[in-house]
């Protein structure tokens, strides 16, 4: 049988780990972590599931068909979309050790 009582002391609510946090700070870091994902996956999606969007001969860009300018395209804009995630993901990560690795 445990006698005698509680102090207010050893229960106490007062601290950094008691404090509420508020959404848009944690919302912060979810959205840094989640956006070089979506960036990433943009030209993924934009080649395989956009493709039969543009599947079409007509109009002639560049002088390509449309169907070949859009791969060309998404060809070049992939590594400029993954290094834009990669500079991202570096930043949320904090990690400033002067590694690329």
């Amino acid at each position: 049988m445990i006698t005698g009582s509680a102090s207010s002391s050893s229960f106490s609510t007062r601290g950094p780990s008691c404090q509420p946090s508020s959404s848009s700070s944690t919302l912060l870091p979810m959205t840094r972590r989640f956006l070089p994902l979506l960036i990433g996956a943009v030209p993924f999606v934009m080649l395989v599931f956009a493709l039969p969007l543009a599947n079409r001969v007509e109009p002639i860009v560049l002088g390509l068909p449309f169907i070949l300018f859009w791969i060309m395209l998404w060809i070049v804009l992939a590594p400029a979309l993954l290094f834009l995630a990669y500079k991202i993901e570096k930043q949320a990560s904090g990690s400033d050790d002067g590694e690329d690795f």
